[in-house]
């Protein structure tokens, strides 16, 4: 990552943060974007101005340079100006992370939390994706984060229209892998490739106390952040949200290591094909 330019949305903390920072680590330099304030129909409390400044002195410890800026993805005008922001300080971009991202289970009002969690998951993800493009080059790296609630079987409800907020969720993922498989066809010829990238790990949303079986408390925005339980968003035992977030990031960076490695493979194997007998 020596000497690349990462664009990283949902940068203020959990995996948006450890991608940040784990890049710097690896020599890159960071454009960290987040909201850094609350959407009214999603129950928890999201990030706020300060976490952002903390990732920002994360990134500063390991020598590299980070631009720093509070846009919301939904507006892909404010996308475009903090990318303009941060190319201009570093003059070029390699790697785009759309990390941000929500769940907006038992939203109110309900309805409102299927639009808000489609507009950040899905749409959210497509704007920067579409700001950075015209930037990409020649082994750029495109990650989205996917989820393996894309592939749950919905197909069966009992209890139609009980919850769209978790629906929203469920297909904001579903079709977020459908976008990056065709985006990927599509850019494969200009040597840039995206990837929706899969993994379980303990984040804020995830490790909620009220998201975890055997737990129906309402959300409270001033509840402390809780202690490791079983969690049913995941089926595993929740590891506390502020456990090492080295974890996805490290997969993350060796995934754009692999992804490399194989584009220069089918490169190079396009190009010692012979031509085929019709």
């Amino acid at each position: 990552m020596e000497g690349k330019v990462a664009f990283v949305t949902g940068a203020a903390r959990g995996q948006g943060r450890s991608h940040a920072v784990r890049l710097a680590e690896e020599g890159a330099d960071i454009i960290a974007v987040d909201l850094c304030h609350d959407i009214d129909s999603i129950g928890y409390p999201l990030a706020r101005p300060e976490d952002l400044e903390e990732t920002a002195k994360l990134v500063e410890k390991t020598g590299r340079g980070i631009v720093t800026a509070q846009a919301d993805v939904r507006d892909a005008s404010q996308l475009h100006a903090a990318l303009e922001r941060g190319m201009s300080e570093f003059g070029k971009l390699d790697i785009v992370v759309a990390q941000a991202g929500v769940a907006g289970m038992a939203g109110e009002p309900p309805l409102q939390a299927w639009r808000d969690v489609i507009e950040t998951n899905l749409f959210g993800t497509i704007n920067a994706i579409h700001v950075a493009l015209p930037h990409l080059k020649e082994g750029a790296a495109i990650i989205a984060t996917g989820s393996t609630a894309a592939l749950m079987d919905v197909g069966k409800k009992d209890n139609p229209g009980a919850d769209p907020g978790a629906m929203a969720y469920i297909t904001s993922k579903r079709l977020l892998s459908q976008f990056v498989n065709d985006l990927g066809t599509e850019l494969a010829p200009r040597g840039i490739r995206p990837t929706s990238s899969t993994r379980r790990t303990a984040t804020p949303i995830c490790c909620r106390a009220d998201r975890c079986t055997g737990l129906s408390a309402p959300i409270s925005n001033t509840r402390p952040a809780p202690t490791p339980s079983r969690c049913s968003l995941s089926n595993r035992r929740c590891k506390s949200a502020t456990s090492s977030p080295k974890t996805s990031a490290t997969r993350a960076v060796a995934g754009l290591r692999r992804g490399q490695v194989r584009h220069r493979y089918a490169v190079e194997s396009r190009r010692r094909r012979l031509p085929q007998v019709v």
